[in-house]
C-alpha cells in the first residue's frame, strides 16, 4: 500500500531575520512569537516599485518589531499579531530611517510623502492621501511572502481638527501620536491607542529611537509623520521632529515616510 509521509514543518530560528515570513507567520498565528523574538528584532526586507515618486529597485531595508499582540482586543479582533515597523539602515547598529523623496521638506501638490495636497487634515487620517496613495504603494514595493502574510488592523485616530475619534481598517499605516510617546499632546486623542513597546520606557526621547535619519543619508536626521490629526488646527498632522520629539507639519510638505503592517 501507499506510505504515508509526514513532512515536519521547517524549525523556527531565534535569529528573527532567518526565518520566512511564512514561518513568521506561524509563530504569530501558534501565540509563540514572542519567546523566540523580542521587541526591536529587525529583519532585511527588499523593496522593489514606485511609492510616491520615489523609486524602489531591489533596496535592501531592514524592519523591526514594535510589539507582540499589540492591543489585540481592539486592533486584531483578539487575534494574536505581530507589530512591524520600518526602518533601520543595518541588520544591527546603524540608524532608524524614514524614507524621505525628492520633495523632503519642502512644500508640493504632488502626491509626495505628504499627508494632503494641500494644507489641510479635513477627514484626517481616513481621507488623506498618505492613507489612500502612499500607504498602499508601499504594500506593493514588499516582497510578496511578506504581502501575502499582513493582518488589516483596526486603528483609531482623531477625526481631523477636532478630538473625535475616527477608526479604520489599515495593512499599511503611520505610527499615531500616542502609539509613539505615550501622550497625545497636539491631537489630544488617546482613545483606544496603546503606545508601542518599542517607545516604552523612554524617558529622553533625544537619545531614542523616535530620532529616524534620511534613508539615503544616515547621518541626517529627519522629521517624520504620524497619521494624527493636530486637534486645534485644520492645517497640520503631527509628527516627530528631527530632535525625536512632538511637533506637527503643514499637510502638504513632504517629510519622512515610516510605514508599519501587521503580521
Amino acid at each position: 500500500g501507499d506510505i504515508e509521509v509526514t513532512v515536519d514543518p521547517p524549525p523556527i530560528s531565534n535569529v528573527f531575520n532567518d526565518n520566512s515570513w511564512d514561518i513568521i507567520k506561524q509563530a504569530v498565528n501558534d501565540g509563540v512569537a514572542s519567546s523566540y523574538w523580542k521587541v526591536g528584532d529587525r529583519k532585511a526586507v527588499t523593496l522593489n516599485g514606485t511609492v510616491g515618486i520615489k523609486s524602489f529597485s531591489n533596496t535592501t531595508t531592514y524592519c523591526y518589531i514594535l510589539g507582540f499582540d499589540h492591543n489585540k482586543g481592539v486592533e486584531s479582533n483578539g487575534a494574536h499579531a505581530l507589530h512591524i515597523g520600518f526602518g533601520a539602515s543595518a541588520l544591527s547598529g546603524g540608524a532608524y530611517i524614514a524614507y524621505v523623496d525628492g520633495n523632503y521638506f519642502s512644500q508640493t501638490a504632488a502626491s509626495c510623502f505628504n499627508m494632503n495636497t494641500s494644507s489641510t487634515n479635513s477627514g484626517g487620517w481616513n481621507s488623506c492621501q498618505m492613507k489612500s496613495t502612499i500607504c498602499p504603494a508601499f504594500k506593493n514595493a514588499l516582497p510578496s511572502d511578506l504581502k501575502s502574510n499582513i493582518r488589516a488592523v483596526t486603528k483609531w485616530q482623531n477625526n481631523g481638527n477636532s478630538t473625535s475619534g475616527q477608526s479604520s481598517s489599515n495593512e499599511i499605516w503611520l505610527l499615531s501620536e500616542m502609539e509613539v510617546f505615550g501622550s497625545a499632546t497636539y491631537s489630544n486623542y488617546t482613545a483606544n491607542q496603546v503606545q508601542y513597546d518599542f517607545y516604552k520606557g523612554v524617558t529622553d526621547w533625544s537619545a531614542a529611537p523616535t530620532i529616524k535619519h534620511k534613508d539615503t543619508s544616515t547621518s541626517k536626521a529627519v522629521w517624520w509623520w504620524e497619521r494624527s490629526a493636530h486637534s486645534s488646527s485644520s492645517n497640520f498632522f503631527c509628527l516627530v521632529n528631527a530632535g525625536g520629539y512632538a511637533n506637527f507639519g503643514h499637510a502638504n510638505f513632504s517629510y519622512g515616510f515610516a510605514p508599519c503592517l501587521c503580521l
